[in-house]
């Protein structure tokens, strides 16, 4: 039995509240992305579930090294993903990313390192470095959707940096290839999106992931022919310096800890609900005031609907599924209507291809919902309607005397 995935970062010191809450956010970036649990594992006495992550700031290095970031504790059985990990970086080049509004985009760049992000690609056997010049990782959820990204009808080798120095070389994506997307070696500003095909590489490492709560990217068309390393100079790497890798360890086999099975919760017991509370609450956190806010808010909402309809089809449906569904509408139409409403912190004129596809799959699961709230009502028929700018609306029809 495994938990749901979680990261938890503990401080050890040298890093000021608003360090710590640029690792808090990238911790939860990432378990956006990877939503299933891993064997719980023991080390140095100590039980955890998903990974743990010691981080800090120190003083400078005598090199200029901007600091290190890996996985340090590797779990036993395959594929050996990690259980624990460190970042450690000097106190001026924080300041300094800080400053520069680059500190969110770095701390998350390197957390990808230590959940295995092109730490683990050599020993998983997906770095294809026959031609050094020419690195590519061949993992088939990331070479499908970079054939995806390109336009073409077939998985695609992923092209990989192969030029620079250690910490470098054959660990990120091709800066030519992916200029602006978070895993390349340069980052220059803030918002670097988290593409699918960085999603779906973790799905290859052996994670359980979730291709949706990636960021909406496209390849600059300009950049599509500058793919071989050598055709474009190698730009400096992130923070403007070196990030050092750690060597990992393989905990032993006894380092497993078993999960007791919880027992099965009775089926009459079991009943389709509405949004959890733990929802309404991070959706009432978003800001709104980027359209990328309103896609990220309406794929967390569809995390938990999923499960909603899975219930349907195995378990009791509950005494109001009307009320089920409308709570869902409800919810999705604040996500919309906080982002695309006229009195909204940003007033697009229309939506991106991106939400309404979005939506359209959402519509179709709750139509899976409303379905037997009809019949549940003994109505004769239902629809559901998706309009610009307020969201989602659901209703019923009954025959008139």
């Amino acid at each position: 039995m495994t938990s749901p995935f979680t990261i938890e970062v503990r401080f050890h010191g040298g890093l000021t509240r608003s360090q710590e809450d640029a690792f808090a956010e990238a911790a939860d970036r990432w378990t956006q992305v990877i939503v299933g649990g891993l064997p719980s594992v023991r080390i140095d006495g100590e039980i955890i579930k998903g990974i743990l992550i010691l981080a800090q700031g120190v003083s400078e290095d005598a090199f200029g090294l901007l600091g290190q970031a890996g996985p340090t504790d590797l779990r036993h059985e395959a594929p050996q993903l990690p259980a624990k990990g460190i970042m450690s970086f000097g106190a001026a080049a924080l300041a300094q990313m800080e400053a520069d509004g680059t500190l969110n985009s770095v701390i998350t760049h390197e957390m990808g390192h230590v959940l295995g992000f092109g730490t683990l690609w050599k020993d998983m056997g997906l770095l294809q470095d026959s031609d050094p010049a020419d690195l590519t990782f061949t993992g088939p959820g990331a070479m499908a959707e970079y054939g995806r990204l390109l336009g073409v009808s077939g998985p695609v080798p992923v092209p990989v940096e192969s030029a620079g120095g250690l910490g470098t070389v054959g660990s990120h994506w091709r800066e030519t290839a992916f200029s602006g997307e978070l895993m390349t070696t340069f980052i220059d500003g803030p918002g670097h999106p988290l593409s699918r095909v960085t999603v779906a590489s973790l799905g290859d490492l052996g994670y359980v992931v979730d291709l949706d709560a990636a960021h909406p990217y496209e390849i600059p068309d300009s950049l599509t022919l500058a793919q071989p390393a050598e055709l474009v100079a190698h730009t400096a790497p992130i923070g403007g310096g070196a990030v050092l890798p750690t060597i990992p360890f393989v905990l032993p086999p006894k380092s497993t800890v078993a999960q007791p099975s919880p027992p099965e919760t009775p089926r009459s017991q079991r009943a389709v609900q509405g949004p959890s509370e733990e929802l309404r609450r991070q959706i009432g956190s978003f800001a709104f005031e980027r359209e990328e806010d309103c896609y990220e808010a309406l794929g967390l909402i569809d995390r938990e609907l999923i499960q909603a309809v899975e219930l349907v089809g195995r378990d009791g449906q509950g005494d109001d599924l009307l009320a089920v569904v409308d709570a869902w509408a409800s919810l999705i139409s604040y996500a919309v209507a906080a982002t695309y409403a006229p009195h909204s912190p940003m007033r697009f004129p229309g939506w991106t291809s991106d939400v309404p596809r979005r939506l359209r799959e959402m519509c179709n699961r709750l139509r899976h919902l409303l379905e037997p709230a009809a019949r549940q009502a003994k109505a004769l028929d239902y629809s559901i309607g998706v309009s610009f700018p307020f969201g989602m609306s659901v209703s019923l029809g009954w025959s008139t005397p």
